[in-house]
């Protein structure tokens, strides 16, 4: 989206660090190579928002809401059209 991200992600186990330290990381990581390349300084919002996916049925409505986000907006007519829209590894259901 052009104004905001939705990621869904899970931490390792072998991850010794809170969501908090990962998502601070990446708006660090992020950041700066934004900076580097178009110039823009306020990139990031101070706080996220989380939301924990507890089963199955939640886990596949809140993919759906985060991939179909470029159709509701009328950028795209199908959420596979969008380039900024992917799934890295399958659901594991």
């Amino acid at each position: 989206m052009p104004d905001h991200v939705h990621m869904m992600l899970s931490l390792s186990e072998g991850y010794n660090k809170s969501l908090m330290d990962w998502v601070s990381e990446f708006k660090r990581y992020s950041s700066n190579i934004i900076k580097k390349t178009y110039r823009i300084t306020k990139l990031w919002q101070k706080n996220f928002y989380e939301h924990v996916v507890r089963d199955d049925e939640s886990l596949i409505e809140i993919a759906n809401y985060i991939a179909n986000n470029p159709v509701r907006k009328g950028i795209v007519k199908k959420w596979e059209e969008y380039p900024y829209c992917k799934f890295v590894d399958p659901l594991p259901i």
